[in-house]
């Protein structure tokens, strides 16, 4: 069932499969912050330590995460996902725009129905540009 798995062409774009290596290197290290979270006395961490294999896994994964993280903010992954959202607000708010102008409201509800919308978008956009900023700024 795995070589199935791994034989299977992915349909993923270059800036998709940074993503997926940076979620996915922070999946892994949030499971080592939580094992070493675990740990009661500092002396397993040290080396020798019953724990000091989840201090070598975190400090190897978090140098990944630093790493594919360094990779797509290089390759414009922030940029490009700041664009796609803009693209994808814009062809929302002109669908909702006519199908409420084939609605039949009347023109004080549409107005707010409209205003309540672009501001919605607008928001969505934001909360983006404010997740791809912060990925991008904790690289620098």
């Amino acid at each position: 069932m795995m070589a199935h798995m791994i034989a299977r062409l992915e349909d993923v774009s270059p800036w998709e499969a940074l993503l997926l290596a940076v979620r996915r290197a922070a999946a892994w290290a949030a499971f080592y912050d939580v094992k070493l979270s675990q740990v009661n006395d500092d002396e397993e961490l040290r080396p020798e330590g019953a724990s000091h294999d989840w201090v070598l896994a975190a400090e190897r994964v978090n140098d990944k995460l630093a790493r594919y993280s360094k990779m797509a903010v290089d390759a414009g992954v922030a940029q490009i996902l700041v664009q796609q959202a803009r693209y994808e607000g814009e062809m929302l708010a002109k669908v909702m725009n006519t199908a409420l102008g084939n609605a039949g409201l009347d023109e004080v509800t549409e107005r707010k129905v409209r205003a309540a919308l672009r501001e919605a978008i607008l928001t969505m956009d934001k909360e983006r540009q404010s997740l791809a900023q912060g990925v991008s700024g904790t690289q620098e």
